[in-house]
This record gives C-alpha cells, structure tokens and sequence, in this order.
C-alpha cells in the first residue's frame, strides 16, 4: 500500500487517516504532563507530608503506580541506550548520602524520606523515555511544543475555574506547577517561539499568550528576566549587524533607533495619563510588594537577601551540603531564623544534592560555547537557566520543571539547528 506524508502521520492511498504509533505515545505523554497535581495522589505507594512546624505547608509529596512506571521504563531506556554517566552520577549521590548517614543524625534513610531524588528521577526518566520510545528529533522537538502550548493554556483553565484564591493570593499557575514553575514555562515559551520556524500570527498569538500568563502568575523575578532578554537580544543584534554587515545603511538604522524612541514615548504618555489606573493595579498586585522593607517577608527583596545568608551560613557549616530531603533544608533555615528555603536554586540543589550540581553549570555553558549563534534560540533558554538559576528560585520539587530543564538541554545539544533564526530580526 502506497502512503505519503501528512502532518506527521501518513494517508493511504483512499485518503484513510493512518495515525502513527509515534503519536499515540506523544499523546500519552502530553496527557501525563497536563495532570493536575491531585492526580498523583491517587494510587500513591509513597507520600511525604510537611511537619506541623514547618511554615510552607505546598510540599505533600506523592509517588505513585504511575510515576513508579514512567521510572522503570525510563531506567529500562537508560539501560539499553547505556547511559553510563546516568549510573555514575546515581553512585556518586548514593555514596554521599551515606557518607552523610554516617556523620550526621538527619539523613534520607533514617527520616524515609526520598522525594527530591525521586522528583529528580521521575522528570528525567520522562525524557529517557521519548528519547527511547519516540526517537525521531523531530517527534520529540514538535512533543515540546505541544507540552509548552498546552501548559500555558492551563493557566487559562485555571483563571476560568476561579483558582488564584487562597494561598497563591490571586496568583495563577498551569497545571500541576507552582507560580514560579509557571513563570519559567512563560519566559521559555516566548524565548522558543520567538525563534522557532513557524508563522508569524501563530507565532504572535503563543507570545502574547505566554506574555499574559507570566503576569497572571505573579512571577515578577521571571518578568524582569523576560524584559532584560528583550533588553540584550536587540543590543546584541544592533552590534552583530554593526561588526559584520559590509556596509552599514545609517538611515535605516537612524530610522529604526527615532521609531523605537517615539514607540517608548508615546508608552510613557499613556502611562502618565492612565497613572491612577496603573498604581491602583500595582498596589493591588503583589509586584508592588517586592519593594516591602520587612526583614523576615518572604516575598521582598530584603527577604529573599536574608535566605540567602541564611543559605551560605548552611553551606559553611557542611561544605558538601546536607542529606537530601526538603524538611531538612527547611528545618536548619528555621534554626537560622528564616521560615522558609534559599531563594537560589544553585544554592538549594548544591545543600541537597552536594557538588554534583556544579556539573550541569559546566554542561550548560559547554553547551552554549558549542551553538555559539546568538540567533538560536537554545542559546538564550540556556543562559536563562544560568542566571536565574543562580539569583533566584529555591529546590526544584516538581518534576514538570525537572523535565523542562533536561528536555531544553537534550534538544540544544542534540537538534539545536532547528531553533536558529535566518537573519536579526523579528520579522
């Protein structure tokens, strides 16, 4: 039977729709990256609950039947595929945490409790998994973009539903991730689809989407991320075009620079106008609280400074960090007199999970030297990951974020050809 292609799947010859297998297990992954937290509840063979002591009640931690096989096909591929390194890494952290049992009284073992690891396990058995069963770069390249656009819209879902209420306190988050979380999907959706080859409306369309879900979420460290990307891909691209354009057409550019200036102005004007409309939004949001004076509030620049003193003081005490599970860090913060965890997530991972962090900072910036095009769009989510990894988060206790960092460092280092720009604009 003859057969030719047809958006991914193929059409025999009468016209029949023939779906591939390939696609039927990329629909079951997306359905799996679009279950809402309470899912994973169900059926759950392991749980950690936060003590009554502890502040921040959002970790209850579930392992269950279905997150239990998602690892044992994901060690199955690493197996087949012999990811050696995989192995030496699991070694290297198993042989720290017994190091650990033996030198202090808090340890994974003697607390059971394994969530971190088994977060960390479950997020990157997700993309052993498509690597191993899907294969095709391709596959798994349109598979990310589909978990990207439907996990925005969920966010979506969630304002509709009337989330945001409570303890997010008017906040909205996607699917299964906490503000933050969503935040980071936001900025690495709009870095992506800025690059990526598609049509300028659908393009377009995913930005503003994305755009709007950032605020919606409340993520103002990620915000201010996304602004300075803007900031430094249009420095960068003015002096690429400089350097090394034969012949530089001045009017064009001055042109550009007296557009962009009036563009600004007329901004500014509006704001002016409409400021009454503008305070009264900010006042009630929490971007106004970021300027709040109090020491010992978590979400105020004083406070996000005082955790991460907080942090440092641990480190200096245990070098190589502390037994990896999320009570322990939160309770030597609480000795130190802050409620919650070190607003960096370098600094978090590094006390949970020791030096061993400092591998994936190296791999990243290798990655980086490698694609050297500041026109690939894996370069910017790249150095997103780098800097606001080190200036801002805390540990990383979902495993959609676990997935979405690994699956960004799989395709620039493996297909990152295809999310490179032709020329330096934006058209």
């Amino acid at each position: 039977m003859e057969y030719k292609e047809y958006n991914g799947n193929q059409l025999n010859k009468r016209g029949a729709l023939t779906i591939r297998v390939t696609t039927i297990i990329s629909l079951i992954f997306l359905l799996i990256l679009i279950l809402p937290d309470d899912a994973f509840s169900k059926l759950a063979i392991y749980e950690s609950t936060t003590p009554s002591y502890i502040r921040y009640k959002w970790l209850n931690y579930y392992f269950n039947i279905l997150q239990l096989g998602i690892v044992f096909f994901g060690l199955y591929v690493a197996f087949v595929l012999r990811k050696k390194w995989f192995v030496l890494i699991a070694f290297l952290m198993a042989i720290r945490e017994v190091f650990l049992l033996l030198l202090t009284d808090n340890s994974i073992f003697t607390s059971n409790r394994y969530e971190m690891y088994l977060t960390l396990l479950v997020g990157y058995s997700l993309l052993l998994c498509m690597e191993g069963f899907i294969g095709n770069g391709e596959d798994i390249t349109r598979l990310f973009e589909w978990f990207l656009i439907a996990n925005v819209l969920t966010i979506y879902v969630n304002v509709i539903m009337g989330g945001g209420t409570g303890i997010l306190e008017g906040r909205y988050h996607a699917s299964n991730l906490d503000v933050g979380g969503t935040g980071t999907l936001c900025v690495i959706c709009c870095i992506y689809y800025l690059f990526c080859n598609k049509s300028v409306f659908k393009k377009t369309l995913i930005i503003i989407l994305s755009l709007v879900g950032l605020f919606l979420s409340g993520s103002r460290a990620n915000l201010l991320f996304l602004i300075l990307f803007f900031a430094c891909y249009f420095v960068a691209i003015i002096i690429r075009r400089i350097t090394t354009a034969e012949t530089v057409d001045r009017r064009k550019l001055f042109n550009r620079f007296i557009a962009s200036l009036l563009g600004i102005i007329i901004i500014l004007i509006i704001l002016f106008l409409n400021r009454n409309l503008i305070i009264s939004i900010f006042e009630s949001s929490r971007f106004f609280s970021m300027f709040s004076s109090s020491w010992g509030q978590d979400d105020s620049v004083l406070g996000r400074t005082a955790s991460l003193r907080a942090g440092f003081d641990i480190l200096s005490h245990y070098p190589v960090g502390i037994s990896g599970f999320f009570i322990n860090l939160q309770q030597e913060m609480v000795l130190r007199g802050y409620p919650t965890f070190p607003h960096s997530t370098l600094l978090s991972s590094y006390l949970l999970y020791g030096p061993i962090v400092i591998c994936i900072y190296l791999y990243w910036c290798k990655t980086i030297k490698r694609i050297d095009n500041i026109r690939n769009g894996y370069t910017w989510i790249i150095l997103y990951f780098i800097i606001s990894t080190v200036v801002y988060g805390g540990p990383l206790v979902n495993f959609k974020i676990i997935f979405m960092i690994f699956m960004v460092t799989f395709l620039a280092n493996n297909y990152s050809d295809a999310l490179g720009r032709t020329d330096y604009s934006f058209q």
